[in-house]
């Protein structure tokens, strides 16, 4: 898939708005969580489009990184866990696709509706005997939107401030870029996969 194509697709997301009213024609659910007001959970109800996704990132040929920690680019800030690090794969950053299979990410963003994207990052940690809890962190310093998305189930989970979400495949949650917020390791499965999303 060409990156024109990929662009394509992006300035026609950006031209869309969504019906809040009717967020089941975008293939979604909303679930609702008490609690921050800012945090809101939906069900990605178009199968096929995420087992795409999902198939992609679970290949044997899908392209993964290390990183050598999962919350900072500091090596002063590393911690000693040795589970303190991750796999990525970065689908946009600045200000451009960095990824062929950016394609497959079409359906979420006709949920998202960004007017643009500051990153999109793929996380894959790998299974410890313990839930371990990573660094708490913000996506970004200032004010933006952020979503998760979850690729496979487990009992990891996403922890903010007065909420906790569990990994669960097909769901999204949404939040503010800036909200301080944590996330584990899981016990259950090989690896626990989600896809970041920052945008406005």
């Amino acid at each position: 898939m060409s990156d024109e194509k990929s662009l394509k697709g992006l300035n026609q997301c950006m031209n869309e708005r969504i019906n809040p009213a009717d967020p089941k024609m975008f293939g979604v659910s909303l679930k609702k969580m008490s609690g921050s007001a800012s945090l809101k959970v939906l069900n990605f109800d178009k199968k096929e489009d995420f087992n795409k996704i999902k198939e992609a990132l679970t290949s044997d040929v899908f392209p993964w990184y290390l990183n050598n920690n999962k919350t900072s680019k500091d090596p002063k800030e590393y911690t000693k866990h040795k589970s303190d690090y991750q796999l990525t794969h970065v689908f946009f950053e600045d200000n451009k696709i960095n990824s062929n299979a950016y394609s497959l990410l079409e359906p979420i963003i006709e949920i998202l509706k960004p007017k643009y994207f500051i990153r999109i990052k793929a996380n894959l940690v790998s299974n410890t005997d313990k839930v371990y809890k990573f660094d708490k962190h913000t996506d970004q310093e200032y004010k933006c939107k952020a979503a998760i998305l979850y690729i496979n189930t487990n009992n990891g989970l996403t922890l903010f401030k007065d909420r906790k979400v569990q990994a669960k495949e097909n769901r999204i949650v949404f939040f503010e870029g800036n909200e301080t917020h944590q996330a584990t390791t899981c016990t259950d499965q090989k690896y626990k996969i989600v896809i970041n999303f920052n945008y406005q």
